[in-house]
C-alpha cells in the first residue's frame, strides 16, 4: 500500500495545476493517501475526524505550494517537468516502516508507527505530522498501546506461558519452597537490581 501512495504521490505532485508542493513530505503523502478508503477506514478507527484533518493538510500544503511554485515553471500538457523530490524525512520513515512491517505488507499504521519512530528517535521532523493527527483528534494512546494481530505469534510457537499453564492446572503444586518464593518476590520488589537467577540441577523445580 505504501508503494502506491507514494507512486501517486508523485503522480499527484506532477500535474501544473497541482495545489501540492513538489517536495513530497510525510504531510504530502498522509494527504494523498486519505484518498483510500483503507487509510480513512484506520484513521476513523482512532476517532480522526477526517474533515478536520484535510482542512489541516491542505491550509499547509498549498500555502508551501505557493512559495515552490513562484519560480517559472516548464509543463507539457498538465504534467510538471520539474523534479517531484521525497524529502529526507519521508524517505527516511518509508524505510523504517519497511523495517516494522518485516517482510507483511507495508500498511498506513506501520507509516504512522514509523513516523512516531522517527520522531522519537529525534532523526527526523516528522513530529508535525503527528501534531497534525493529534489535531484532527487521532488517538495515540490507544494506537500505541494496541497489540497487532500477530504480534506474539513467534513467542507462542517456541514458548510455554507459563501463566497459562497454571491457570489451567497444568503444572504441579510447588511444595516446601515458601522461603525460596519469599526472596524471590522481595528480589523481584528492588528498584534496583531486581533480576533474577535461578540455579540448580534438573528436577529440583526452577521452573515451577
Amino acid at each position: 500500500m505504501l508503494q502506491q501512495i507514494k507512486e501517486n504521490a508523485i503522480v499527484e505532485c506532477r500535474k501544473a495545476d497541482s495545489h501540492l508542493p513538489q517536495l513530497i513530505s510525510p504531510s504530502v503523502f498522509t494527504f494523498v493517501a486519505l484518498n483510500e478508503a483503507a487509510v480513512v477506514e484506520f484513521l476513523e478507527k482512532y476517532k480522526t475526524d477526517i474533515t478536520t484533518l484535510k482542512s489541516i493538510l491542505r491550509t499547509q500544503l498549498e500555502s508551501q505550494s505557493r512559495v515552490t511554485k513562484v519560480r517559472t515553471v516548464r509543463t507539457q500538457g498538465n504534467i510538471n517537468l520539474n523534479e517531484v523530490i521525497l524529502t529526507q524525512d519521508l524517505e527516511n520513515t518509508l524505510g523504517v516502516a519497511t523495517d516494522i512491517a518485516n517482510g507483511e505488507e507495508e500498511t498506513f499504521a506501520h507509516f504512522i508507527k514509523a513516523c512516531y519512530h522517527v520522531h522519537e528517535s529525534g532523526e527526523g521532523q516528522t513530529g508535525e505530522l503527528l501534531g497534525q493527527l493529534q489535531t484532527a483528534g487521532f488517538d495515540f494512546n490507544k494506537f500505541l498501546n494496541e497489540k497487532s494481530a500477530g504480534d506474539d505469534s513467534v513467542i507462542n510457537e517456541l514458548c510455554t506461558n507459563l501463566n497459562e499453564e497454571a491457570k489451567a492446572g497444568r503444572i504441579d503444586n510447588l511444595i516446601g519452597r515458601k522461603d525460596e518464593i519469599l526472596r524471590l518476590c522481595e528480589v523481584m520488589g528492588k528498584k534496583k537490581k531486581n533480576n533474577i537467577v535461578l540455579l540448580g540441577k534438573a528436577g529440583v523445580g526452577k521452573t515451577q
